[in-house]
């Protein structure tokens, strides 16, 4: 019975204790893809899926990391057309998908050996 009226607070206690919630996988989504087109104003870009070559437009901002190779790049050396990258994204419940990463997979004007 002691050992019951013991358990009582400490199960109270882990119930009432708040809990961290993510709407967003750590990670996130990827979708790799050629570019299609680019608008640099607008911070929009288009890519053909490989998969099924269906199209995607997203958006970036200044949390997007561009990444060629092992180092950091711009956004006019990642997305020219042509180019085969890899595309790091978070869809949250409201507003457009956010990119946290575009990697410059291959080259539009590089050899099949890259």
């Amino acid at each position: 019975m002691k050992l019951l009226l013991a358990g009582v607070p400490a199960l109270a206690l882990s119930l009432l204790t708040p809990s961290t919630a993510s709407a967003l996988s750590q990670r996130g989504r990827q979708i790799d893809g050629s570019v299609v087109r680019v608008e640099f104003t607008q911070r929009n870009a288009m890519i053909a899926q490989t998969s099924d070559q269906r199209q995607l437009s997203f958006q970036w901002n200044n949390r997007t990391d561009f990444v060629r190779g092992a180092s950091f790049t711009d956004a006019k050396t990642a997305l020219k057309a042509g180019n085969l990258v890899r595309v790091t994204y978070h869809r949250p419940f409201f507003g457009p998908a956010t990119v946290s990463r575009v990697v410059l997979v291959r080259s539009a004007r590089c050899c099949s050996r890259c």
